[in-house]
């Protein structure tokens, strides 16, 4: 009689197990679609252009809220973020959070900029900004910036790396520089890479910044 309940248990625990093991997959991948689809949209939102209607379909679309205390055409400021959050809770992986902020003024998009992060910013991650102006002592309407992560012993090896354009960089610039990989919401162990979080910008094997 022992042996059939510890047999039941084993089950009915073995199936929660089962069952829990699904239901993060499912949210996670539907994480990594919802990600994938808003930054595919956001690319399509361009600084000069884009109106705050334009801005606000989108960002409401996913759940984004305004930072905003007022917000109108006027002057608006919306944030949205994806997070691994039950990868995270059952130690699948490094909590990796992907936030992005639109702001609008008269009417128009003037600031884009996405943030992807692991451990909660304090581990690798890449940023992505694009402002109406470059930077007062860049020219270029497209540069990266690689910044290391100081350890308190060894070599400082991991980074993250930042990112800069204006509305002058060339469509495919501009791709590349939204091209985060949303796979990183959904991944087992996360990951621990800048590359892996952005990929699709050039890298500089040794300069700390270059053009994209």
């Amino acid at each position: 009689m022992r042996k059939r309940l510890t047999v039941r248990a084993l089950l009915c625990v073995s199936l929660v197990a089962v069952a829990l093991a699904a239901s993060v997959v499912v949210v996670s991948a539907r994480t990594r679609y919802r990600a994938d689809s808003f930054l595919r949209e956001i690319v399509r939102l361009q600084l000069r252009s884009s109106s705050f209607a334009q801005v606000r379909d989108v960002m409401t679309k996913y759940g984004a809220k305004s930072l905003s205390s007022g917000c109108d055409s006027g002057a608006c400021s919306y944030t949205v973020e994806f997070k691994n959050t039950w990868l995270h809770r059952l130690h699948l992986a490094p909590l990796t959070r992907l936030s992005c902020t639109l702001n609008v003024k008269n009417d128009g998009l003037v600031l884009k900029g996405c943030q992807y992060f692991t451990d909660d910013m304090a581990g690798v991650g890449a940023s992505v900004w694009e402002t109406m102006q470059p930077h007062p002592t860049v020219k270029e309407s497209c540069y990266v910036q690689r910044e290391f992560i100081p350890r308190s012993a060894g070599p400082d090896i991991r980074y993250r790396v930042f990112v800069f354009l204006t509305p002058d960089a060339s469509a495919d610039e501009h791709r590349a520089a939204f091209g985060m990989n949303p796979r990183c919401l959904a991944k087992i162990g996360g990951c621990e890479d800048p590359l892996a979080l952005l990929p699709t910008v050039p890298w500089g094997e040794q300069a700390m910044t270059h053009h994209c």
